[in-house]
């Protein structure tokens, strides 16, 4: 039996993201997902405006934390990211979902490695050996 592949779904355009993020200025969600658009199409700058706002808001909001935090390593601003990156990972030992918390702290600690010596270098963290 073939499973049926759903098309996706056309994405939503940065206009209509940018009148719900001012229509809903104090919520993490519309903020997150205008700057993860303005990420997605490489203005790094505009991201990077949009994610610091919501990340004064919402300085616990992991998701806004994380997007900003891969903003500033995309745009080469290598010591704020990794102090970033470095917050996130600060946070996720408050993720419920033990599982979830795990993959978080790896990715985390692997841009981390990446920022700080030039590989992801996670050997330890998955294998257990260093």
């Amino acid at each position: 039996m073939r499973r049926q592949i759903l098309p996706k779904a056309p994405p939503v355009p940065i206009e209509a993201l940018q009148q719900a993020a001012e229509e809903q200025p104090d919520e993490a969600g519309p903020q997150f997902r205008l700057g993860w658009a303005l990420y997605g199409a490489g203005r790094l700058q505009e991201a990077r405006q949009v994610l610091e706002a919501a990340s004064r808001r919402h300085p616990k909001d992991l998701e806004v934390l994380y997007a900003l935090a891969l903003t500033l390593k995309q745009a080469g601003d290598s010591e704020p990211a990794r102090k970033q990156f470095q917050a996130v990972f600060e946070l996720v030992g408050a993720v419920a979902d033990r599982t979830r918390a795990a993959v978080l702290r790896r990715i985390v600690r692997g841009h981390l490695n990446m920022l700080e010596r030039g590989r992801w270098d996670l050997e330890k963290e998955i294998w257990g050996r260093a």
